[in-house]
């Protein structure tokens, strides 16, 4: 409790400082928003903005059923030698490491030197992207490049397998 006048002077300059710096807070944070607005206006009128679904059905799915809609919705290029690559190592898709692993690649750590583990199947396909797809050159043939890699290095027949498990579900007979 306030027992004096003097105690009321110092009172006052606090409280005013104390309001003053609220104002200046607020004026800025205003100011702010409204700049974080236009600049998402412009943004707007000056480039497209990509719409994804949160949740995209194949996630409902499968490996057998989603793959294909999964590669696409990741834009892994080549998604129709990718698929085959995962029908190839997964032996169409009833192997342990897929069913239990949910690896579609065979993707292997070699710093812990096991094959690695996903949550859902299609988080081995972001694996792959970031291992595999975003290094490939569009110029080269996507099977040379796995090739040159040697993504199957332990496997001299593995493109040929591609190939054929291509033919088999991707060529018109």
């Amino acid at each position: 409790m306030i027992k004096n006048s003097d105690d009321n002077f110092l009172l006052f300059p606090i409280i005013f400082v104390i309001g003053s710096i609220f104002l200046a807070v607020s004026i800025l944070t205003f100011i702010d928003h409204n700049d974080r607005l236009d600049v998402l206006e412009q943004s707007r009128e000056t480039s497209s903005i990509e719409v994804r679904l949160e949740n995209p059905e194949f996630l409902l799915c499968g490996p057998k059923d989603g793959l294909m809609d999964a590669l696409l919705y990741y834009n892994i290029p080549n998604p129709d030698i990718v698929w085959c690559q995962a029908f190839l190592e997964t032996g169409n898709f009833l192997s342990e490491r897929c069913i239990i692993d949910n690896n579609l690649f065979g993707l292997y750590n070699t710093k812990l030197k096991r094959y690695m583990q996903f949550d859902h199947w299609s988080t081995s396909i972001k694996a792959y992207k970031t291992f595999f797809s975003d290094k490939w050159n569009p110029d080269e043939n996507y099977y040379e490049y796995l090739e040159r890699i040697k993504y199957a290095k332990n496997d001299p027949n593995y493109i040929s397998k591609l190939k054929e498990i291509h033919k088999q579900f991707f060529e018109i007979k």
